[in-house]
């Protein structure tokens, strides 16, 4: 027997497709061939362990599925029952079991190796995730940390910001008294007319609820003008910004009312703080 047909007879035989004289002949062959015989049959074993261990999964056509199912249901249609004169077939001498080395290593080996893959593979799945889950917590870390110097770094631009509005050489402070409600309750105001900028300081005023906020009024001919809110704090007084001097270089007045937040287009609310005549 030549050597590709051989071949082609391994094949058929590992995946179940031999019987009848197929498989008399390759019985034959394989006893011919001796041990060059079994290795032929052990590296094709093999090489189909293989293959079926790296095969993709597909789906077959919708009509090569038709045909296979159409031939599956003619094989397993009734067989009408032979004539009596009919010869009986010549009795097949089935395959001998025989000691092969094939069934002793190449499977097991296959399927040790595909178990160490797996293995590996979850575990560098979750050494991946690990270090993924490390990398994400450090960067977070250096956002906040680099938010945190941020917001510091803005914190300390408004404080430079504020102590050059304060000592400013040319600048001006407007006070401000607490009401007969309110009577510890002060304000100053530091005008700095060469940066166009003046600040509120507030003292002294209770914290309110979330659902109020102060009101800054300046006041010219009986017309009120908001000039901002703020909010008051336990832990040191009330700060307004003003980026503009226009309504305060010009007003009768200035007060501070109680509001609800965020803010009302003219004073509705109980009168804390008041300036001087």
């Amino acid at each position: 027997m030549a050597a590709d047909r051989f071949q082609e007879l391994c094949e058929a035989f590992l995946l179940s497709g031999l019987e009848g004289e197929e498989l008399s002949a390759f019985q034959e062959e394989l006893d011919r061939r001796g041990r060059e015989g079994e290795l032929a049959l052990e590296r094709t074993m093999e090489a189909l362990g293989l293959l079926a261990l790296t095969a993709r999964q597909e789906t077959p056509p919708p009509a090569l599925r038709e045909r296979l199912m159409a031939e599956i249901r003619a094989d397993a249609a009734p067989v009408s029952t032979p004539s009596p004169r009919a010869e009986p077939s010549k009795p097949v001498t089935p395959l001998r079991p025989r000691e092969s080395p094939v069934a002793s290593w190449v499977w097991p080996s296959l399927m040790a190796a595909a178990v160490a893959a797996t293995v590996l593979l979850g575990v560098w799945n979750l050494n991946l995730r690990s270090e993924l889950t490390d990398r994400t917590a450090a960067l977070d870390a250096a956002r906040q940390e680099v938010a945190a110097v941020e917001n510091l770094r803005g914190e300390l631009a408004a404080l430079r910001q504020d102590l050059g509005t304060i000592v400013a050489p040319a600048g001006s402070i407007i006070t401000m008294a607490g009401t007969d409600t309110r009577p510890d309750a002060r304000a100053r105001i530091y005008v700095d007319p060469e940066t166009g900028r003046a600040l509120v300081l507030a003292f002294e005023l209770p914290v309110l609820a979330a659902e109020s906020i102060y009101q800054l009024w300046a006041i010219r001919d009986g017309q009120p003008v908001s000039l901002g809110t703020f909010a008051a704090r336990d832990d040191g007084p009330a700060r307004l910004a003003l980026d503009s001097l226009d309504p305060v270089a010009g007003a009768d007045l200035l007060a501070v009312t109680i509001e609800p937040a965020p803010g009302q287009p003219a004073p509705t609310g109980e009168m804390v703080l008041v300036s001087g005549d």
